[in-house]
């Protein structure tokens, strides 16, 4: 880390200052000394010169989301981990009223098994990703990643899907693993092309080295993708495992497996006092029950809810559990988006089931599930029961985590807490699947709004504190690509709104966004738009960008035109800017290098010949010929920070190693001070990212500022216009965060504190 070698020298010049004005003023000295310091530092003189992590810490703010809950898990004493697909694993010590994320370590954050707690050893815990296996023996605080004996982490693609772990309930030094995936989506596209193999995988060591639990002489035909796994705790050489292709039983510790139920199965459950007796979760076959270890099943879905009408949505019975204090007590979880998702309870040992959760309102209301300021979720994707008291349930669903504390007569939401009649703040959790864009009022800090993937638009009128959701008007109400505030008359919004990654739109609001109207003229249907620009000098004047070019208004967005004279049809705009001190010129970052316009956009020329794929582009307000490219590695160049002197016309790489730099953004009162967001793609083993890069000295040296970040994919960063000029992170995963900048502690700058 780059020490601070600025303080000797402001030591240096206080006691020649000193001397000048005498030492019975002190106070004078101090201040002359200052204000000299603020002047350096504003007009570059010397970089400022503190060290890159003082004082920087990230405060997360945002309403509270849980995206995708994929496990949950609870301890004896009562703790709770909750597994995500995209922002790691939270963990809370206060049945949920509050979390914490415990990633450090953590090298994916699609978490695919729940958090396994070595009941002879409490720091010793488990879990499977989508990036490989993962151990901790400091009860979380630390993870380590460990690949001996199955493969090796690849960095184009995905090759260690763990699908289930369990531990062997004698020896707590052997684990048994299996690589799958979730069945509700298998993961899209790139997770159908993983080359499955067929292996179940034993380690002796506390999961340090691992090797096919298979005889050398044996070897299943099908490449399989393992649910769940279980070991007799009577008989540990018998063991169950759920795959895509059956229910498999070995009768030799994992030697030799055969197939004893050819459905495809997604959770076992054997029964706490007579482990013959097995349930089984079968997906669209609901449950099936054996009471002889498997050689024969009989069906037992009295009551349980099947998907009647023609739909699109399928019923995936996915996980079931026995209450080990009161055996006939069963779970059983539909995920399903469906209506006949959500959790049904037997009390006579499957038999007959009846449904606990009921969706159709608030607590007070028809349903007896709580909600928040997102939509109710019928899709839960996991349960668990707490050891202590089996009347705590919780389940995790893809926008919530709940609990019931009377055995689902009743659940409670703990992803937000409700600080006013429709304003809500988080719990410590928030793990959108995408946060895009913080949008800034420059003349009143207490309006934020932010743009979000699937879960719409979310403004905060008092700095941060609460929060509710605002799409009233809207056509496109999930998706917000970009968020601008007319900097003259900040009651005007502009959002870019999307359906999916399909089709975008513009909507615009004069109310400080609680309503909406959405204006398409002369705008095309099948455009992918994500940028938006305001003319700073006259604000009525909007352009656009996307795939392909730009787009511009003179009328605040209510008519459209199209300006790509010089662009290349096919092109992609990230990023507009307009040049600090020509009032007609302007930059497009595309994925094709950087354009600059001379006449507000009529024409483009592009301003060197290297086609750097451009995602973001920041320009030095004092010195406008200074320009700071984020770019993501392609196959015209690597990814990183570069630095243009002459207005884009050459550029020098002043940030390698990060492959995708998402955003770059300057401090505008000292432009020294360059945040840089480095982001990464989900689809290898170990994509976690590196987080944010930050000089004080214009690129010259880099630290990373990851201080309170939960997950390492940082995707757009934002800084406030004007003093204190607050920085606001989105991440790509979690949520919104913001941190002061230690240069505003210098009296020239420090204009107000945040609270």
């Amino acid at each position: 880390m780059q020490k601070n070698s600025g303080s000797a020298g402001i030591k240096s010049l206080l006691s020649l200052t000193q001397g000048l004005f005498g030492r019975r003023n002190p106070g004078i000295a101090v201040i002359f000394v200052m204000l000299i310091v603020a002047e350096i530092v504003f007009h570059g003189i010397i970089p400022f010169c503190l060290t890159a992590d003082e004082k920087i810490t990230w405060k997360l703010i945002g309403p509270g989301d849980a995206d995708q809950i994929t496990s949950l898990s609870v301890s004896e004493d009562g703790s709770v981990y909750a597994g995500t697909d995209i922002g790691g694993i939270y963990y809370s010590r206060d049945q949920g009223e509050n979390w914490f994320p415990i990633n450090n370590g953590i090298k994916n954050y699609d978490i695919t098994t729940p958090v396994i707690i070595d009941p002879k050893d409490k720091k010793k815990l488990y879990v499977g990703t989508r990036g490989g296996f993962h151990k901790s023996t400091d009860g979380g605080v630390t993870w380590k990643s460990v690949w001996k004996g199955i493969g090796s982490p690849q960095s184009g693609s995905l090759s260690a899907c763990i699908g289930s772990l369990v531990l062997h309930p004698e020896d707590n030094r052997i684990l048994y693993l299996g690589f799958g995936y979730r069945p509700s989506t298998e993961g899209g596209p790139v997770i159908k092309k993983i080359s499955w193999g067929s292996d179940i995988y034993m380690s002796k060591d506390d999961g340090e080295t691992w090797k096919s639990s298979f005889s050398p002489d044996f070897s299943l035909d099908e490449k399989l993708k393992v649910r769940h796994m279980v070991i007799d705790y009577k008989n540990t050489n018998i063991m169950y495992v759920a795959t895509n292709a059956g229910l498999l039983k070995s009768l030799d510790a994992g030697k030799t497996w055969r197939n004893i139920l050819n459905t495809a199965i997604r959770y076992i459950a054997t029964h706490p006092n007579d482990s013959h007796t097995i349930y089984l979760a079968a997906g669209p076959e609901g449950v099936f029950k054996s009471d002889n270890g498997g050689e024969s099943w009989e069906k037992k879905n009295s009551g349980l809810h099947f998907i009647k009408t023609k739909s699109k949505h399928t019923d995936n019975y996915a996980q079931i559990l026995i209450d080990k204090k009161n055996t006939k007590v069963m779970y059983a979880i539909n995920s399903t988006w469906g209506e006949s998702g959500g959790v049904y309870k037997s009390v006579d040992n499957g038999d007959t089931w009846i449904k606990v959760t009921k969706w159709n309102g608030p607590l007070g209301g028809k349903g007896n599930v709580e909600i928040a300021w997102l939509e109710l979720s019928r899709k839960v994707n996991a349960i668990a029961l707490d050891p202590g008291n089996s009347e705590r349930i919780y389940i995790g669903t893809s926008r919530y985590i709940y609990r019931s504390d009377n055995g689902g007569a009743t659940w409670k939401q703990l992803i937000s807490k409700e600080v006013s009649p429709g304003r809500w703040t988080h719990r410590g959790i928030n793990v959108f699947g995408h946060t895009r864009v913080v949008g800034i009022d420059s003349k009143d800090h207490n309006h934020l709004y932010v743009g979000t993937a699937d879960h719409g638009l979310v403004i905060s009128d008092d700095n941060g504190k609460s929060w509710y959701a605002s799409v009233k008007g809207m056509k496109y109400k999930d998706d917000i690509f970009d968020v601008a505030v007319d900097p003259k008359k900040p009651n005007i919004v502009h959002v870019i709104n999307a359906k999916g990654l399909k089709i975008t739109g513009f909507a615009t609001s004069s109310d400080y966004g609680n309503t909406w109207v959405q204006r398409t003229e002369g705008l095309p249907d099948n455009t992918l738009f994500n940028t938006i620009l305001i003319n700073p000098y006259h604000t009525e004047k909007i352009f656009i960008g996307g795939k392909p070019g730009v787009y511009k208004s003179e009328d605040k967005g209510i008519s459209w035109i199209k300006k790509d004279t010089g662009l290349p049809r096919e092109i992609r705009v990230q990023k507009l800017a307009y040049h600090p001190e020509k009032k007609s010129a302007l930059y497009a970052a595309t994925d094709d290098g950087l354009y600059k316009s001379d006449d507000d956009g009529n024409s483009w020329v592009k301003t060197h010949k290297n086609s750097l794929r451009i995602a973001s582009l920041a320009i030095d307000p004092h010195q406008p010929e200074h320009l700071y490219a984020g770019v993501v590695r392609s196959k015209n160049g690597p990814g990183g920070v570069y630095k243009s002197s002459n207005g884009g016309k050459t550029w020098t790489q002043i940030l390698s190693g990060p492959t995708r730099i998402e955003s770059v953004a300057i401090v505008p009162s000292v432009p020294s001070v360059i945040y840089a967001a480095s982001n990464d793609h989900q689809y290898h083993d170990e994509s976690s990212g590196e987080g944010v890069f930050r000089s004080v000295n214009g690129g010259k040296t880099w630290e990373n500022i990851n201080n309170g970040l939960p997950v390492l994919r940082a995707f757009n960063i934002n800084v406030n216009p004007s003093p204190p000029h607050e920085v606001y992170l989105s991440a790509n995963g979690s949520g919104v965060y913001v941190t002061g900048d230690p240069a505003m502690d210098f009296p020239s700058y420090k204009k107000g504190n945040r609270e």
